[in-house]
């Protein structure tokens, strides 16, 4: 099964409708049985706050193996490889 990796950084993606979007997107593409590493940034950590959807996603992490929800990229390198996913080195 394909898998992605998910950040973004466009401020335009964290207005209502489009994040929301987004997010029901990764909800689908989870229930469809696609592997997703979804990376928290500053910026979609607060938009999940503020439309009260991290909760939601964080008991998405919790009840699906297939979705990894994770808050920095050091951190998101461990858990990809339960994926199967290489990893390229960090820049020195």
């Amino acid at each position: 099964m394909t898998g992605f990796e998910l950040t973004f950084h466009r401020r335009a993606n964290l207005l209502p409708n489009r994040f929301k979007a987004i997010i029901r997107g990764v909800i689908k593409l989870v229930k469809q049985g696609y592997n997703v590493n979804f990376i928290e940034m500053t910026a979609n950590k607060k938009a999940l706050e503020h439309y009260g959807l991290r909760e939601k996603l964080k008991k998405l992490d919790k009840e699906n193996k297939n979705f990894l929800m994770t808050d920095l990229w050091k951190k998101a390198r461990s858990r990809l490889r339960v994926f199967g996913i290489r990893v390229r080195p960090l820049p020195s």
